[in-house]
């Protein structure tokens, strides 16, 4: 058994106590926000006690819900048993194998505890499981804040909270061809940006770009162009 593991079989009934916060909500608001819509599949790595589960399966077709915490699976399977729209899965993500294919893939608090060597294995799998346009959003702790909360208030952390550069991230998603979508720092609790979220999808083909979705500017630079070459060939 893993450090993880244990450390959240141990605190499963805490966290069920817990409850919905404020990190929850901006998670789901994260999700509404890049794309999240009624018909979806989800997959939730990291469900712990089903907190954030609660709100996705109000707000999709289907989820599975994964966590290495057998524990946390037994307590969310019979707190959320009226949902009927939900598979609970106890399992290491690196041991998965699964051939379906999800419209939203969710991370919540879950890198920090993948082994830096072992992320750039993880957004491929993670690719291997997303639907051509669908799109990853991984939310964690920032490197400043895990660094900050270790040499000031380590029970602030849970245990082995990993420091994860922007470059870092940058470097597994080029590694594993998932383009950047968003990538941004915010303040959740703490002044000066506590948490982040990475948003990946796969990359854009050119020929999946929209003519009536580009910025005016770029329209009105065609129409003079166009316009030109009509009057220079007319002259």
């Amino acid at each position: 058994m893993s450090k993880i593991q244990q450390y959240y079989d141990e605190t499963a009934e805490y966290y069920q106590k817990l409850g919905l916060n404020d990190r929850n909500y901006k998670i789901h608001e994260l999700l509404l926000r890049f794309g999240l819509q009624k018909a979806d599949n989800v997959l939730e790595i990291g469900c712990g006690v089903g907190v954030q589960t609660q709100l996705l399966a109000k707000a999709c077709r289907n989820i599975t819900a994964i966590d290495i915490s057998e524990k946390s699976i037994d307590i969310a399977k019979k707190q959320f048993s009226n949902y009927k729209n939900i598979t609970w899965l106890s399992a290491d993500v690196f041991d998965l194998d699964i051939t379906t294919r999800f419209d939203v893939i969710l991370l919540p608090d879950v890198l920090q505890y993948i082994p830096l060597e072992k992320q750039t294995l993880l957004f491929e799998k993670l690719k291997t499981w997303l639907s051509p346009k669908g799109f990853i959003l991984l939310h964690f702790p920032t490197a400043n804040f895990i660094a900050w909360s270790k040499a000031n208030d380590i029970s602030k952390l849970n245990i082995d909270d990993l420091e994860i550069s922007d470059l870092h991230l940058a470097q597994c998603a080029a590694a594993t061809h998932l383009e950047i979508k968003a990538l941004e720092k915010y303040a959740l609790w703490q002044r000066g940006g506590d948490y982040q979220y990475m948003v990946l999808q796969h990359p854009i083909k050119t020929n999946d770009f929209d003519t009536n979705s580009l910025p005016l500017w770029t329209k009105t630079l065609k129409h003079i162009k166009h316009n030109y070459l009509k009057i220079r060939y007319l002259i």
